[in-house]
């Protein structure tokens, strides 16, 4: 704000141009840092609840609850909106609002769920190395701890890296690995018309991970 000549105490006399392009631009991210770095040491100090037997790290309940943020994760996925939403209406009792803390829980649920469903997906790993002879599992995991840091550690930066373009020198069993990712559902395309990815055409398309693994590796929902 202050390289771009704005006053966090007179925001209401900012440009619109400067509110459209810095300030709104920047203030989900802000939010974002603010719910993560504001613990002291964040493996220690999120929730935990006990699912199914086994332990599950709840996310900022600033994040990862309501409508808006329903509707960003699940990304017009019609199964995994109804799972979604099932889980948390079974949660809600009449006449009471369904704490945040919950419904952030249940978004890591779902986040566990489709990470266990993807590692399980066979495919080929021949030739692959360090991480990515885990398949999909090993791609999300290499992409999630990258964006992560981008986002969340250093400096604040209004454009972290959450994407990535394909280049001509990947080597092809990594954009085989990619295509299956594309193929389960695990990455999705950011060009604005539909194609058919196969090896061949690949390169230049630039990908993300899906909205639903943000709470299992601490990306924001942008």
């Amino acid at each position: 704000l202050d390289t771009k000549g704005i006053r966090p105490s007179a925001l209401d006399s900012t440009s619109p141009e400067l509110m459209d392009q810095v300030v709104r631009k920047v203030a989900p991210l802000v939010g974002y840092r603010n719910a993560y770095l504001s613990s002291v040491d964040l493996d220690r100090k999120m929730q935990t609840s006990r699912i199914s037997k086994r332990k599950i790290k709840t996310p900022p309940s600033d994040i990862f609850s309501g409508w808006e943020a329903i509707c960003l994760a699940t990304e017009g996925n019609p199964r995994w909106f109804n799972g979604l939403i099932t889980r948390l209406i079974l949660k809600w009792q009449p006449g009471r609002q369904l704490p945040r803390t919950t419904q952030a829980r249940e978004f890591t649920v779902a986040s566990e769920k489709f990470l266990a469903w993807i590692s399980a997906v066979p495919v080929p790993v021949a030739n692959l190395t360090g991480d990515l002879k885990n398949g999909i599992r090993g791609l999300v995991d290499v992409l999630g701890a990258v964006f992560r840091s981008e986002a969340l550690d250093g400096d604040f930066s209004a454009d972290p890296v959450l994407a990535f373009k394909v280049n001509s020198e990947l080597p092809d069993p990594v954009k085989e690995l990619l295509v299956s990712a594309l193929n389960v559902g695990a990455l999705v395309s950011m060009s604005t018309k539909e194609v058919d990815f196969t090896l061949s055409n690949l390169v230049g398309h630039k990908f993300r991970l899906v909205h639903l693994l943000a709470p299992k590796y601490r990306l924001p929902l942008r």
